[in-house]
């Protein structure tokens, strides 16, 4: 009997280790297939059309300083894609303190800003709530989520972001921040309005 549950330990053990050595070959073949196919996870490029190269439309003009680099992010209190990014934020604003990050919240009502808001860690100033659509209509972009580039004051590039990294990957590619002085940076009132709906 002994040897009967001896040889049945040792046939489940060696199952366990061949369906995880199966599992490891399966990870390493779709990195492999990822790699193969570009798959890589990356923002896809968004046309901003004829702002591209041009300064910071209104309404967006006045809270972002005309030297900074950074990115709007286009987010939306209905997208559950837009919670996804807005989730790993937080940790984006910690990590890229040299760069301007100004979340774009649009939303129906500002209880619902709030919510998202709070749910993310994210705090007043860093997020504008847009119940009038005005900071949507100004960038042109109406796919959410979204972000918006912005080098030096101007307007360089719009891109379909489906979570943190492909953010990350626009921050990085912005390069190694100026001497900027933070203090001198306008900050955004706490849940700023575009206005009433």
């Amino acid at each position: 009997m002994t040897v009967l549950i001896v040889t049945c330990l040792v046939a489940l053990a060696a199952i366990v280790v061949a369906q995880g050595l199966v599992l490891l070959e399966m990870v390493r073949q779709t990195s492999q297939i990822r790699r193969v196919l570009d798959l890589d996870d990356r923002p896809v490029p968004i046309s901003l059309g004829d702002l591209a190269g041009r300064p910071l439309p209104e309404p967006a003009r006045s809270i972002w300083p005309e030297d900074r680099d950074g990115v709007f992010v286009l987010l939306s209190t209905d997208c559950a894609t837009c919670r996804l990014v807005a989730s790993g934020l937080r940790d984006l604003l910690d990590r890229f303190v040299d760069k301007r990050i100004v979340t774009v919240l649009q939303a129906y009502h500002e209880d619902e800003a709030a919510e998202l808001v709070a749910a993310s860690g994210l705090a007043g100033d860093e997020v504008v709530v847009d119940l009038d659509r005005s900071y949507g209509e100004a960038f042109g972009i109406a796919l959410r989520p979204a972000a918006v580039v912005v080098r030096d004051g101007i307007l360089s590039e719009g891109a379909a972001v489906r979570n943190a990294r492909q953010l990350q990957q626009l921050l990085e590619a912005l390069g190694p921040s100026s001497d900027t002085d933070l203090s001198e940076v306008p900050r955004v009132s706490a849940l700023t309005s575009g206005g009433a709906r």
